[in-house]
């Protein structure tokens, strides 16, 4: 697990951000060891003069905590009680502020009353207690910002794994999974399907791709030649090897040539190897690792769900079904699962194209972050950019509180979100990754 903590800096900045010209924050604030000698602790954050936006008031030393744990209050009721004796005569203020909520620790906490302490969770404090010009989408916009200078800074200290999904091969004009579904279902039985048949057929199927996949490959009489065969034609009809237009693509790959030493591995969903055919334009030998191929000192791009190359000179078994998934569950040190376990304990891990809710690497990131939570290490190394047209293009109610719900259910799983509007963003937000 990455060993840097990247909490107080996020506070920090944006406490500072939120600070009149009258009004200050300090970080890691030494001159409180300094006129407090024998202080034996100092906290991550002072606030001399308070910050009206903020509600935080004058002389208030703040804790930060990426991750709680029962004897996370025991050590709070410490620090305040060490702070205390020397701000006797002075007054001041503890505010212990949290990455993630303090509802399951109630018990624990409450043994905290009767002292001068705040508790305050990070993303609910920003939306409820900033005032005046600050509107609810500033406040969400300045949470983004916060969020992609951590994944650049992130991105700095390296190692990086790129997670790409069928957003990245859609942005080149590949069918998404649902026209890829459409179109192989067409094939097999020999007819039109129109959109709205492939709904109805789609909801019977418990509104599941995977559900919808085994149904398909059934109508293949599982003949998994004949439907890797529709597979492949429905990828690449009318595409001319390695002319590579789009944007997003081009820049993953600038990413890896320039990048060399923090970018370790690319783990791709998609079967496709548009990416290996735009590393080969740009002069970066890969090594396209499948089933259980090794890889052999090349750029390495890992493809855990199987790969029809367009040359048609690789071809493996592809995760299409529900079957298939349940293989995945069912085999946990399957080198598909190991690959993906390897880069999300070690590495930081940028989820590109993806809508975020494969259910493997759900079930990989839920494993991920409870082993994190046993070693005390804070596992916010992953983020995954996200287009809040697609998530929430379904919602019929408030479309703004379901991705905020949507955040903050991928920070239970460990993912930071860097929001963008249009896919025209997303090469740009790429780039930004290596700009200081």
């Amino acid at each position: 697990m990455i060993p840097y903590n990247y909490a107080e800096e996020e506070v920090y900045a944006f406490i500072k951000s939120c600070c009149s010209k009258d009004e200050d924050a300090q970080f890691m604030p030494w001159e409180i060891k300094q006129n407090h000698k024998s202080l034996p602790l100092i906290p991550d954050i002072y606030v001399p003069n308070g910050c009206r936006k903020l509600d935080i008031k004058p002389k208030t030393c703040i804790e930060v905590k990426a991750n709680l744990y029962y004897d996370t209050f025991d050590r709070l009721r410490e620090m305040y009680d060490i702070i205390h004796g020397h701000f006797e005569n002075e007054g001041f203020h503890l505010m212990l502020v949290t990455m993630e909520t303090v509802d399951q620790f109630q018990t624990a906490y409450s043994g905290l009353k009767g002292r001068n302490i705040e508790i305050v969770y990070f993303n609910d404090w920003l939306k409820m207690k900033a005032k005046g010009e600050r509107t609810t989408e500033a406040i969400e916009s300045n949470l983004s910002e916060v969020d992609l200078q951590s994944a650049k800074k992130a991105f700095e200290s390296g190692p990086n794994t790129f997670f790409l999904g069928a957003g990245v091969s859609c942005s080149e004009g590949l069918p998404g999974w649902k026209a890829l579904l459409m179109t192989i279902l067409s094939e097999a039985t020999r007819t039109n399907i129109e959109e709205e048949e492939f709904e109805a057929l789609f909801k019977a199927n418990g509104n599941s791709s995977i559900i919808m996949g085994r149904y398909i490959r059934r109508l293949y009489n599982d003949d998994n030649q004949q439907l890797r065969n529709a597979i492949h034609n429905c990828l690449y009809k009318n595409r001319t090897y390695r002319i590579i237009k789009s944007d997003t693509i081009k820049m993953i790959c600038e990413l890896v040539r320039y990048n060399k030493n923090k970018v370790k591995s690319i783990i791709t969903y998609n079967y496709d190897d548009l990416i290996e055919q735009q590393l080969a334009n740009i002069g970066v030998p890969t090594s396209s690792v499948f089933d259980t191929h090794e890889p052999d000192g090349r750029f390495p791009v890992f493809h855990v769900h199987g790969i029809l190359d367009q040359e048609g000179m690789k071809s493996s078994n592809i995760v299409l079904a529900e079957d298939d998934y349940h293989e995945q569950y069912r085999r946990a040190f399957m080198w598909s699962n190991v690959e993906q376990l390897h880069a999300l304990q070690n590495n930081n891990c940028f989820f590109i194209g993806l809508s975020m809710t494969d259910p493997n690497l759900r079930r990989l990131l839920d494993f991920t972050k409870s082993e994190a939570n046993n070693n005390h290490q804070r596992d916010f190394h992953c983020f995954a950019f996200l287009c809040k047209e697609d998530v929430a293009k379904d919602v019929k109610g408030n479309k703004m509180q379901f991705l905020k719900e949507q955040k903050y259910i991928l920070e239970n799983l460990g993912v930071r979100v860097i929001w963008y509007n249009n896919h025209n963003e997303l090469p740009k937000l790429l780039f930004n990754l290596q700009r200081p």
